[in-house]
């Protein structure tokens, strides 16, 4: 990295970590779990492997050295249709508070789930295709955002089925969507969104088939190089401006406090030890 971006990287260069089960982290980045990372246009990808186990605190510790003031930019989480479930995002939800308190830094997360098709869609035209939240979003906020995406999953849907009948990817995805998909996330990200907040910034709700490999990795003397695929621009553009939460910090502002009310109490008792000195 240095390298290739100079000694200033660290403010050049977005650090993802890639967090799901195996299966699920091929389906949106292909080779990841064999090459350990990925860079391109200004992105590292970095495998996390799954979450339903405890967080890996040693592979975290060297993430924290690499950039010590904000170790990762995003996490990006890939799950599928069966774990999207009350009881799997939260596990994975408490988790994320682990790796956050491992880090030191909780980096704002996007979730991506992957759909599977019955037929291939590689040669689809790919583009990003999800929201990405704002700070201090709400259930209803969310549920509105998803809405909103409906008419262009419609609009950008029919092109392509027109194109190719295969292509049905984004409006078999807006037909799940407006029948009880958006009411579906809104229940799953509440907890999310009000009781965690704080802790685990959810940034945004990604949708994609799994993509097609990279044809061309074989052919480069570049074993790690990526090359950055359409539905991930929506992430890597948004990580570079949305910001993590430092974790701990509730109990650095209290020691803080204390600690100023301990030096003004101190001060008001010298000030009265020598009002009363001088009055003697």
């Amino acid at each position: 990295l240095r390298r290739r971006y100079t000694r200033f990287w660290r403010h050049k260069v977005r650090l993802l970590l890639v967090a799901g089960e195996p299966a699920h982290i091929a389906a949106i980045v292909p080779g990841l779990a064999e090459k350990q990372w990925l860079e391109g246009h200004r992105t590292v990808l970095i495998y996390g492997g799954t979450l339903s186990l405890a967080p890996d605190t040693e592979r975290l510790a060297a993430l924290r050295k690499l950039r010590r003031s904000r170790p990762l930019d995003g996490i990006v989480l890939a799950l599928d249709e069966t774990q999207a479930t009350s009881a799997t995002l939260d596990n994975h939800l408490r988790t994320l508070e682990q790796v956050g308190e491992a880090l030191r830094w909780q980096p704002p997360v996007y979730l991506w789930q992957v759909t599977d098709s019955a037929w291939p869609q590689d040669t689809r035209i790919s583009q990003t295709v999800g929201a990405l939240f704002p700070p201090g979003a709400t259930p209803e906020g969310v549920a509105q955002q998803l809405r909103a995406i409906l008419p262009s999953l419609g609009e950008r849907g029919m092109q392509q089925l027109c194109a190719d009948p295969a292509h049905d990817y984004l409006l078999r995805l807006g037909r799940t969507l407006e029948g009880s998909g958006i009411a579906r996330w809104r229940t799953l990200l509440t907890p999310w969104l009000t009781e965690r907040l704080q802790r685990v910034p959810l940034r945004g709700l990604m949708f994609s088939p799994p993509l097609a490999p990279d044809t061309t990795a074989g052919e480069t003397p570049h074993p790690h190089r990526w090359s950055a695929p359409a539905a991930w621009q929506g992430v890597t553009a948004d990580c570079a401006q949305a910001r993590g939460v430092r974790a701990g910090l509730p109990w650095q502002r209290a020691s803080g406090v204390i600690a100023l009310s301990l030096m003004a109490l101190w001060g008001a008792g010298s000030l009265v030890s020598f009002a009363v000195n001088r009055q003697h």
